[in-house]
């Protein structure tokens, strides 16, 4: 992947996150805006957006239940 096509769909990302009701109900202060951590799901998403979100969403509603465990985690679909 073109390292400029990796940086639109960060953007992108990054935009859909911010839109995200179900992701601000969540733990909105909490999520990490890193280029490193969005990167993960993306590569989790198969560099899809929304499956990069649903990926993140699933991620972060089991976060809430086993934050000990998630907190250690590297996300995958």
């Amino acid at each position: 992947m073109k390292h400029n096509t990796r940086d639109i769909l960060i953007e992108q990302f990054q935009v859909a996150i911010e839109k995200d009701e179900f992701l601000k109900s969540q733990r909105p202060s909490s999520l990490s805006m890193e280029r490193g951590y969005l990167t993960r799901f993306l590569r989790a998403g198969r560099w899809e957006v929304e499956s990069a979100m649903e990926v993140l969403r699933s991620y972060s509603s089991l976060g809430k239940e086993y934050t000990e465990y998630v907190s250690r985690a590297i996300p995958s679909k």
